[in-house]
């Protein structure tokens, strides 16, 4: 047993997270227009995916950037990823579509979401594997102190 933040777990490994990671559910589309808004969430994830990035930083003009612009450059589009833009779109439809003024547009805004997480999957996947891989070895380390 770990004590961590006044609460005891039990000491977990990384493939039990994994294997939690991997039961998240996704809604699946069951009609023609739930899927072409689904389908082009993930073709808008895939077009301002990894590749965007590397063209970025390979560019001329981030090359005569001074090196600490660089720096937010490169932690801008390290942060900047499509799940949680996705998860948010997908978890606040109703609120979003009510906010722009067209609540006619909550389910389409809701699968354009939900086609955004679903095409970053394994980049989330990866991502929480490794704060967890942190909070387990701080708890790890803490246990002994």
């Amino acid at each position: 047993m770990t004590v961590f933040d006044g609460k005891t777990y039990k000491s977990a490994d990384l493939d039990t997270f994994q294997t939690k990671m991997y039961e998240l559910k996704i809604p699946i589309p069951d009609n023609e227009k739930d899927f072409l808004w689904f389908a082009l969430g993930l073709q808008f994830g895939r077009s301002f995916g990894k590749q965007l990035d590397q063209n970025i930083q390979s560019g001329e003009w981030f090359a005569e950037l001074k090196p600490w612009k660089q720096d937010v450059v490169k932690r801008l589009l390290d942060f900047t990823h499509h799940w949680w833009v996705g998860y948010i779109l997908w978890a606040y439809a109703s609120i979003i579509s009510a906010w722009i003024g067209f609540p006619q547009l909550t389910n389409e805004i809701f699968w354009f979401g939900v086609g955004l997480l679903v095409d970053d999957l394994p980049d989330l996947a990866m991502r929480i594997q490794g704060g967890v891989k942190n909070i387990l070895e701080y708890m790890k380390k803490n246990a002994n102190a």
